[in-house]
């Protein structure tokens, strides 16, 4: 059986998918990966994460599962900073396709640092970070 088939993908980014989207929604999702890492349950596993370090060099059925992910998460993801950009939410220099591969990657790069060190100050810091950009 191919890790894909084992694998859970979070079938619902909750109101992030929304069609009216826009930046509280990118940042609601972000808070909710932090309140996830502070419990163990959140910190044992994205099961996502968890495959794309161990199981994606040498599994292509993985890493494709992994990829389709990312790339959902960055449709969602720019289409709510386009939805922001044209309210003002953000400013007008942000490329919202850009934005989105970054928050992308910082997404996956915060559950890393939450499974080694679950610290609130430090996961709100790096969320603040990746927004504070986009001001």
């Amino acid at each position: 059986m191919g890790a894909s088939a084992q694998l859970v993908v979070p079938s619902k980014l909750g109101e992030l998918e929304g069609p009216h989207a826009a930046l509280a929604e990118v940042r609601a999702y972000f808070d909710g990966l932090v309140v996830d890492l502070l419990t163990p349950e959140g910190r044992a596993g994205c099961l996502l994460v968890n495959t794309a370090i161990e199981k994606s060099a040498e599994d292509d059925e993985a890493a494709a599962v992994v990829r389709g992910h990312h790339a959902r998460l960055e449709r969602t993801m720019t289409a709510a900073l386009e939805n922001a950009k044209r309210r003002g939410e953000v400013r007008a220099g942000v490329d919202p396709a850009t934005a989105a591969r970054v928050l992308v990657a910082t997404s996956q790069g915060l559950m890393v640092v939450g499974k080694a060190n679950p610290d609130e100050g430090v996961l709100r810091a790096i969320v603040d970070g990746a927004f504070a950009n986009l001001a």
